[in-house]
């Protein structure tokens, strides 16, 4: 082995080990962050009775029933504010690939076509977005985005139980 070599091989070696340290380094202050948050929320409202945790906060939603609150990334809003939620679903769609199909048959023929349609994603990237209506003149919409039909689906099912809870209360009231 040369030395050329040898001073090569210790170069990247030694970036390899920089990026390791550094990606850990920043999932720990990442983890963190994320547990000071959670203290901080426990001590204001109380037991987490339902959570959709990630360690990025603003992707993260917390449920405290006991203090009738939900807290969606940095913003708070209590139960009986809350009116209404919808789901939009934003399609990422694929037409980029089809493009990329018709243009390599075009240039190379069936083969350049085939090698399009093999390298194109079979998946369909989309977006959810939970869009929460509150009773707030200064700031009347909560979102929530997620490209994972699963949270999307549960965190509307939580707002939806809230919803009913806030009128079964109302009209017990009457």
């Amino acid at each position: 082995m040369t030395m050329e070599m040898l001073f090569a091989l210790v170069i990247v070696t030694s970036i390899i080990i920089i990026v390791v340290v550094r990606k850990k380094y920043k999932k720990h202050r990442a983890e963190k962050k994320f547990d000071e948050r959670v203290e901080y929320l426990t001590d204001r409202y109380g037991h987490i009775s339902q959570c959709i945790p990630y360690l990025s906060i603003p992707d993260s939603v917390f449920v405290f029933e006991e203090t009738q609150y939900l807290v969606v990334g940095y913003v708070a809003c209590k139960f009986d504010l809350i009116r209404d939620v919808r789901l939009d679903v934003i399609s990422q769609g694929n037409s980029g690939a089809i493009r990329d199909i018709v243009v390599g048959g075009m240039l190379l023929g069936t083969i350049g076509a085939l090698a399009a349609a093999n390298n194109a994603r079979d998946d369909d990237a989309c977006e959810y977005v939970v869009t929460i209506f509150i009773d707030s003149l200064s700031d009347p919409v909560i979102s929530y985005q997620t490209d994972d039909y699963n949270i999307a689906n549960r965190l509307l099912g939580i707002i939806r139980v809230i919803i009913d809870r806030n009128k079964s209360r109302l009209q017990s009231q009457q």
